[in-house]
């Protein structure tokens, strides 16, 4: 075991420390839906966890109001889900979600080109600035 594995096992034995870094977690998903930041730790306290321990894990993460869509698919990968069943349904309209999603984006392309199409840079694309 390593030096680094040993200080988050030891951590997470402390209610206050877990607490602090689950709540650090669920800020980061709400702002980026991806857990790939905490892979690491998420990863090393998997093997000290009970099933129940696990669900309660995702249903903290389910908090951060990201459709599990974005995320859902780590999760299983990092706690090597094998039964999706023992996983709580969405707290959202996870279509509902997907569709806006994909209206947001196909927005913020058409003004993307736009702002594109009026762009006057010189022949060889250089900003004029």
């Amino acid at each position: 075991m390593t030096t680094f594995e040993h200080n988050v096992l030891n951590n997470w034995n402390d209610l206050n420390w877990k607490h602090n870094f689950l709540d650090e977690v669920v800020r980061h998903l709400s702002k980026t839906g991806d857990l790939e930041a905490y892979f690491d730790i998420l990863n090393i306290i998997k093997k000290t966890l009970s099933e129940e321990e696990t669900v309660e894990i995702y249903r903290r993460l389910q908090s951060s109001k990201r459709p599990t869509f974005e995320w859902k698919d780590d999760f299983i990968k990092i706690f090597s889900i094998t039964d999706q069943n023992i996983l709580p349904p969405p707290i959202m309209d996870e279509e509902e979600a997907r569709k806006k999603m994909v209206e947001g984006r196909k927005k913020a392309e058409e003004k993307l080109n736009e702002e594109l199409s009026s762009f006057k840079g010189d022949i060889n694309g250089d900003i004029p600035f």
